[in-house]
């Protein structure tokens, strides 16, 4: 029975720690543009993009300002949504999990995307 109450609240929604809602204006983005995935946010595209960080954090503490340094960008065209991330952490790690994992004790960026609140469905990205 604790296991099952642990369980629940562990999937409580992180939207109680969300942040403010985040305007972004499309972008115009020439074809020959191309993002490279390398963990490196130099392409002058992200330049335009809308950028934010004010994070508050889950731990140590609860809904306390980031420790660490971080910034994200996001922007969109008419194809794609563009998120970048840019966390300035002393010991990040990293680690596969198998599923059902305790995924909290990780270091992580996790996303909501809520599009529309007509039809409140959400996806969860980290």
């Amino acid at each position: 029975m604790l296991r099952i109450i642990l369980l629940l609240l562990s999937t409580m929604p992180f939207s109680i720690f969300a942040q403010s809602s985040v305007h972004s204006d499309r972008l115009t983005m020439p074809s020959q543009i191309r993002i490279k995935l390398d963990g490196v946010i130099n392409e002058k595209f992200w330049n335009s993009a809308e950028k934010f960080s004010d994070f508050r954090q889950l731990s140590p503490g609860i809904d306390i300002p980031a420790t660490e340094k971080t910034q994200a960008f996001i922007a969109y065209d008419n194809e794609y949504l563009y998120i970048a991330v840019d966390m300035d952490a002393k010991e990040v790690f990293g680690s596969v999990v198998e599923r059902d994992t305790r995924f909290f004790l990780m270091i992580m960026f996790p996303y909501i995307l809520i599009p529309t609140m007509i039809n409140p469905t959400l996806w969860f990205f980290q």
